[in-house]
């Protein structure tokens, strides 16, 4: 299991060392979105293979990262407030609209300086040192350690579909808050990010359960980004105080709606006790199992 968490952990590290470069040069939105899903990967990584790193180096990892992703929340919250805000009938030469990009190129320029920091300090290289990621594996000791991950998946991963479903179940009564629907978007992230660690060991149905977890996913984050928006606009200058609260009023409207379209989707694609044991079945059962070959 060392070797196959080693493979995971060093692939996520290699992609997040690709994306805080590319963030520093070019700081667009996409590659704020890019930066924050590859540190979230990583971050899943360290808390799923646990046991086979140092508590002390993933605790310094898990810390520099977080601060990270802090300032690319503030970028992101601009982003989309700045195209919610356009969606709510402020125009480009409106001073609410100045306002928002003023602050997204100071919060983009805040981060710039930390992901810099980070590539002076060749994190990527020190932190594959001081994990021990640069092993040289065997072929047996390579299958041996797939082995592990085969009866890790089918051990652990059905009982995290189930709290998934659960708190699913939770989210998506009609009397939750935007910060509960928040949660349990985060809590979707995380579940997709355990599965597709062990996408190797497991068939081509997985493809179809993990889109359905991108598009909880999606439903949710367009709820938490109408919620961010609103947020943000609560603490706009005096002078655009009543501008700014108008459009967080369109705003949450369209949050509500988004709200009610997550939960149309969940009760009709999503939430059923047939589908949650096709996917306990699944994630138990076809865990190293080999497709079948295609007949001639």
């Amino acid at each position: 299991m060392r070797n196959y968490a080693v493979e995971q952990l060093s692939g996520s590290l290699t992609r997040l060392a690709f994306e805080v470069r590319r963030a520093s040069r070019h700081g667009r939105p996409d590659d704020v979105h890019d930066l924050r899903v590859s540190i979230r990967r990583f971050l899943a990584c360290l808390s799923i293979f646990r046991d086979h790193f140092s508590s002390r180096v993933a605790k310094k990892c898990r810390r520099r990262l977080r601060c990270v992703l802090d300032l690319a929340a503030e970028v992101r919250n601009r982003d989309v407030s700045i195209e919610l805000v356009g969606q709510a009938g402020a125009g480009p030469r409106s001073a609410l609209f100045a306002w928002l990009t003023e602050t997204r190129h100071s919060a983009m320029e805040t981060l710039i300086e930390e992901l810099r920091r980070l590539n002076r300090r060749e994190f990527s290289r020190r932190w594959r040192e001081s994990l021990e990621l640069s092993g040289n594996e065997s072929k047996e000791a390579s299958a041996a350690s797939l082995d592990a991950a085969v009866r890790y998946a089918s051990g652990e991963l059905p009982s995290l579909a189930q709290e998934f479903f659960k708190r699913g179940r939770r989210a998506a009564a009609p009397s939750q808050t935007p910060k509960a629907l928040h949660r349990f978007r985060l809590a979707t992230k995380r579940f997709r990010y355990d599965v597709e660690l062990f996408r190797p060991v497991y068939g081509p149905g997985l493809a179809a359960r993990l889109a359905v977890l991108r598009s909880v996913q999606r439903h949710l984050g367009e709820v938490n980004d109408c919620a961010a928006a609103c947020e943000l606009l609560r603490g706009a200058p005096e002078e655009m105080a009543r501008s700014g609260a108008a459009a967080a009023r369109r705003i949450a409207v369209l949050g509500e709606r988004r709200a009610r379209a997550f939960r149309l989707y969940w009760n009709k694609e999503v939430d059923s006790p047939k589908i949650e044991q096709n996917w306990i079945d699944y994630l138990t059962r076809y865990a190293g199992r080999k497709p079948a070959p295609r007949r001639s």
